[in-house]
């Protein structure tokens, strides 16, 4: 919000219009997804035949719930529909291995989900079992099922059982933070509380499962990060952020040659006629530059969480290949069960930091310290890939190691031809750089890698220089 102003505009005041304008665009524009179906009634008091229907509504909507998490729905929606055509129930998923589900999960990341998912299917199952109550209330699932946060019970509770609880994912604080202008950051803090309060008190009474889909609905469809559609926003007679950006427009237009931005932020306060300033929940702002009503919503609401910095690891990759009775095997181990990409299938890897000596030598020996017996007959740099985890740059210099058929190598691990590997629980970072080693022509970087690690080179002042993999 502009500042200097009222906390009292931070209060939802017309309950009624929010509830039935959202519900009803929601019930014309809700895009048509394989876990959206009725919420149906809480496994208490209920028949058998009822009690078995709501804990499946649970389980469809957990398993979304956990694959959406900083993942979009149109990558869901495949993997959505493969894991209920193989865990259509929580008992199928109960009794399945790690391994099947990590693999089923390959390509979603932030592989923790799955596993966590499968601890939540044995957890209801046991209850089940035992004939103990179900949990319906946020506070026990958070305490007692794995994965669950604050938000994933809330969605679960409200969508599948239509208990009335609030949800607030990214998607929710830019719609309500717009809706009353407020310039706090809501991922901690006053700002936290402020937009789960909010949330908690705005949820409708009858629909709260509806209502809360509707809200995270709206900010992925038109209340947008970016250049949001706010014409076609059926809240946008209510949207403070949207009156304000109009008024300060206006304040610029009237004062177009003003270096004195005061005059234009006093124009913009005017418009709202505010007469108490006692808000302690919005930061004093600079005025910031904008180029039109879109431009100014979007870069002002909500305010930006302070990212923390991204580390940058390096690691250099031995895809190990020898072939047997004409088909091409790969070797692999296990990822330690704690940590990155934990207990998935990956190449031999070490850091850069255990390579103390920077020559091709210094590598091969590396090497051939990994092997119990057997001999390299091949040894190729093929280059480097980038990924991006959330909070790491990982770049991976890749070599392509062949040994003779009898090779034994130190370590717990196994060889898959590549159709073995399209079964196993293998990480996209692990498949791209497979697919960098077995490129037929060899090459050390292009145009765009080498770019790319200019700029990892001026982003991360620290980073160890690479010329060793140029040559």
């Amino acid at each position: 919000m502009i500042n200097g102003h009222s906390s009292s505009i931070h209060t939802f005041k017309d309950l009624d219009f929010l509830r039935i304008s959202l519900l009803t665009w929601y019930k014309s524009n809700a895009r048509e997804l394989p876990w959206r179906k009725p919420s149906v009634a809480p496994p208490i008091s209920v028949s058998q035949e009822e009690y078995i229907h709501s804990l499946q509504r649970a389980y469809e909507v957990l398993v979304s719930e956990m694959m959406l998490q900083q993942t979009q729905v149109v990558t869901v929606i495949p993997y959505f529909n493969r894991w209920m055509k193989r865990f259509p129930t929580w008992e199928t998923l109960a009794i399945s291995n790690l391994e099947e589900v990590q693999s089923l999960w390959a390509g979603l990341g932030y592989y923790s989900r799955a596993k966590r998912l499968r601890e939540a299917a044995i957890y209801f199952v046991k209850l089940k079992q035992e004939k103990q109550p179900i949990p319906i209330d946020v506070e026990s699932w958070v305490k007692n099922i794995p994965g669950c946060g604050e938000y994933t019970a809330g969605a679960v509770l409200s969508i599948a059982w239509n208990i009335r609880c609030p949800v607030v994912d990214g998607n929710v604080i830019r719609v309500l933070t717009r809706l009353r202008a407020v310039g706090a950051d809501c991922h901690k803090g006053e700002g936290k509380r402020w937009v789960w309060d909010s949330a908690s008190e705005i949820v409708d009474n009858q629909e709260p499962g509806d209502f809360n889909q509707a809200l995270m609905e709206l900010g992925a469809t038109v209340c947008t990060p970016v250049n949001p559609n706010c014409e076609m926003c059926p809240l946008n007679k209510d949207c403070l952020a949207l009156k304000e950006a109009k008024a300060v427009i206006s304040g610029r237009n009237i004062f177009p040659n003003n270096t004195v931005q005061s005059k234009i932020v006093s124009y913009a306060f005017s418009a709202f006629k505010l007469t108490v300033i006692d808000c302690k929940l919005c930061p004093i702002e600079e005025f910031k530059q904008f180029t039109s009503i879109k431009t100014y919503i979007s870069g002002k609401y909500p305010k930006k969480a302070v990212k923390k910095p991204q580390k940058v690891k390096e690691n250099i990759v031995f895809v190990i290949i020898r072939e047997k009775n004409k088909i091409k095997e790969y070797y692999f181990e296990k990822r330690p069960p704690k940590g990155l990409l934990a207990g998935l299938w990956d190449f031999k890897t070490l850091s850069i930091e255990e390579c103390n000596n920077d020559n091709k030598q210094d590598i091969e020996k590396h090497v051939k310290n990994m092997l119990v017996s057997g001999e390299i007959i091949g040894f190729h740099m093929k280059g480097d890939t980038f990924h991006q985890f959330t909070h790491i740059k990982q770049i991976s210099h890749v070599y392509l190691i062949e040994v003779s058929v009898e090779v034994e190598i130190y370590g717990e691990g196994c060889w898959m031809s590549e159709d073995v590997m399209k079964n196993q629980s293998i990480p996209e970072l692990t498949w791209k750089n497979f697919r960098q080693a077995i490129n037929n022509e060899k090459r050390i970087l292009n145009k765009k890698v080498k770019s790319a690690t200019k700029r990892f080179k001026v982003d991360n002042n620290g980073l160890k220089q690479t010329t060793l993999f140029l040559k």
